[in-house]
């Protein structure tokens, strides 16, 4: 079988120079990941009055502006981070974190503004000799916080 030699003279054969090529993407896929994982489900941009905070639980939802409102801030959620697997249960996850978010900033609602999924991939290793990229799929919302005034 022929051998590669690099410049430190010791023959390399091929298989040796692809398992090393291997380990090296993996790790370098483990480091993305976790990195990745250590980013914040989700990101607040204050634009108007912070209240006290308030039971995430009395926020409302809203497709459609009520009456009379103010805005708070511009908020998304995603279901980073969550072992769920049905797109029901990330979706509800992204709500409760949405709400979450409103309700520290004093915001009694949502008004929401894109809901959808992210694809993002993982790096599974297998038993053969090659290591298979997974889709993984995640859900996002985004909205405005709002302080809805009693109609």
């Amino acid at each position: 079988m022929n051998s590669f030699i690099p410049a430190s003279g010791r023959p390399v054969k091929p298989s040796e120079l692809w398992k090393s090529s291997m380990k090296t993407i993996l790790s370098a896929a483990a480091s993305v990941c976790l990195l990745a994982a250590c980013a914040t489900p989700q990101t607040a941009i204050v634009a108007g009055n912070k209240r006290p905070p308030i039971d995430p639980a009395t926020v409302r939802l809203y497709l459609d502006p009520p009456k009379r409102f103010e805005k708070v801030a511009l908020i998304d959620a995603n279901s980073k981070n969550a072992p769920l697997f049905s797109s029901m249960s990330k979706a509800d996850l992204v709500v409760l974190r949405l709400k979450e978010q409103a309700a520290g900033l004093g915001a009694n609602g949502v008004l929401i503004q894109q809901s959808g999924d992210q694809i993002t991939g993982a790096v599974m290793p297998s038993s053969g000799r090659f290591g298979m990229i997974v889709p993984v799929t995640q859900r996002s919302g985004s909205g405005v916080a709002i302080f809805v005034y009693e109609e």
